[in-house]
């Protein structure tokens, strides 16, 4: 793949048609081409990127350029892709950030003990609800450590629509919109809620996982009825899980009202595309 004006300028122009079409390639060859694009036209066109493999996309680039361009999103949005990397990969990139943004990136990352958001899998792959069956396919494999029996479904805002067991898809028509196999999401928790809290949802008795979003709604991750289970054995006592979620609250305000401040909003000037 090579960059060319016309190409840049469909880029810039179509960002979520690019996404669709990129997405099927290698995150390898696919880091190699963004790379040599503006930042900005970059970030236009990984804000439409399914979040796994948008994710794989900056492992695979420099740090000093992964950096450059998740600076250009908001701090939720670029968390949730820094979610989806491996802990050493995560940290590397995070300390290539300006101080400002890394503050703010670990403030949002940063779940206390106790909670959902603190045990949570965060690398689950998720799908486009846009995406076809057969491209869905193709991007998948060779995929390690994200799938599931269950893929979920997402929209533009990176909030849960629906979700697709593996079966169905393997089974399905090869050329069906993923809206034709979708089922509804069910039951999704809170990052901020307490283990304590979750543990009596009745859709644990038909389920392994349960999708996990966070306060803006934008999913990012899945909670284990093993982890859960394992987390409440081992559970402190009532008084600090109470703590724990007064804590959250609060760090959450400081959050908001620190971004509201300082963080500027995103130079993409199409307004439909803006970050929450």
């Amino acid at each position: 793949m090579t960059i060319n004006p016309l190409s840049l300028r469909m880029l810039d122009n179509h960002p979520q048609d690019a996404a669709r079409a990129l997405e099927k390639y290698h995150p390898s060859e696919l880091a190699g081409y963004l790379e040599e694009m503006p930042v900005t036209s970059t970030a236009k066109v990984m804000r439409h990127l399914v979040p796994a493999v948008a994710a794989d996309c900056l492992g695979e680039m420099s740090p000093d350029a992964a950096a450059a361009i998740l600076e250009e999103f908001s701090v939720e949005r670029a968390t949730a892709l820094l979610r989806h990397m491996p802990v050493s990969q995560r940290n590397n990139l995070i300390r290539n950030l300006s101080p400002l943004y890394t503050n703010m990136v670990k403030l949002v990352l940063r779940y206390p003990e106790g909670t959902v958001g603190q045990l949570m899998t965060p690398r689950v792959f998720a799908a486009h609800e846009d995406m076809r069956s057969d491209d869905l396919l193709q991007t998948i494999q060779g995929m390690t450590g994200q799938l599931q029996k269950l893929i979920f479904i997402i929209n533009d805002d990176h909030q849960l629509v629906g979700k697709v067991d593996i079966r169905d898809l393997l089974t399905g028509e090869s050329v069906s919109a993923i809206s034709r196999l979708m089922q509804p999401a069910g039951t999704v928790v809170s990052a901020r809620s307490s283990i304590g809290s979750v543990q009596h949802i009745g859709e644990w008795k038909y389920t392994d996982i349960l999708p996990v979003v966070d306060h803006a709604g934008q999913f990012i991750g899945v909670l284990k009825r093993g982890v859960m289970l394992d987390a409440l054995a081992h559970e402190a006592p009532r008084n600090q899980e109470d703590f724990a979620t007064t804590a959250l609250a609060i760090a959450e305000i400081f959050w908001e009202a620190c971004a509201n401040i300082l963080v500027p909003e995103p130079r993409n000037t199409d307004k439909r595309h803006n970050d929450d």
